[in-house]
């Protein structure tokens, strides 16, 4: 009994180790940013044995406020077209609130491909996506995203927790700059055989097209 009391408070103490240096990369960045907090929950299920389907939603809460900012909702299905490759194919609809009160509609359907390979025991990803945004009042832009990301193998306690990075950048048709570019670090792990979550944080900053960044400080669960 004792020795599974000392890996319980060893697997604890894991927790800790990987948390600080995870927030210590952000909350430099935060200060003087505007912070968010996002909420996202889904379901998926396999259709056979190579198909799968689901759907999100997400909620972001304004700046500092705790007001909603934003809500989206989606559906997607995706292939596993090889051992080393998913594709798939999804819609979205976001309603996000401007700087007068109003809401903005915005219909998304994209196309992603993701190329998935192991180094050492590491598992690594990159995932490309082509999204096409019609969005109330401006014009129908075309955008890309790539997001490179690590996996650590690290499955701590029976929970399998384990450490990720990822960098993802934004974009557009018609832009010769990086709209966007977004770095995340966070922790995935099955608390259950039916349930899977994701606590994050994520630095997001933006051109602005004025020769300025904006910065975004996230937070996030899924």
């Amino acid at each position: 009994m004792k020795s599974s009391l000392r890996r319980k408070t060893s697997n604890h103490w894991n927790w800790v180790a990987a948390l600080l240096p995870i927030l210590g990369t952000f909350l430099p960045a935060a200060r003087g940013a505007d912070q968010q907090v996002w909420l996202m929950q889904g379901a998926e299920t396999m259709l056979n044995a190579s198909w799968k389907a689901g759907a999100n939603q997400e909620f972001r809460l304004a700046d500092n406020t705790g007001e909603l900012g934003a809500y989206l909702a989606e559906t997607f299905a995706s292939c596993k077209l090889a051992p080393h490759w998913d594709a798939g194919l999804a819609y979205r609809q976001q309603y996000s609130k401007s700087s007068d009160d109003d809401w903005r509609e915005e219909n998304r359907p994209y196309a992603y491909a993701t190329l998935k390979w192991k180094w050492g025991r590491h598992s690594f990803s990159d995932r490309n996506m082509v999204e096409y945004r019609r969005i109330e009042s401006q014009d129908d832009p075309i955008r890309y995203r790539n997001k490179l990301g690590v996996e650590f193998d690290s499955h701590w306690t029976a929970w399998e927790v384990r450490p990720y990075l990822a960098d993802e950048i934004f974009a557009g048709a018609q832009s010769d700059n990086f709209l966007k570019n977004r770095i995340y670090a966070g922790l995935k792990g099955h608390p259950a055989d039916w349930l899977a979550s994701d606590v994050y944080a994520m630095w997001e900053s933006t051109d602005t097209g004025l020769g300025q960044r904006s910065n975004l400080f996230v937070t996030g669960l899924k």
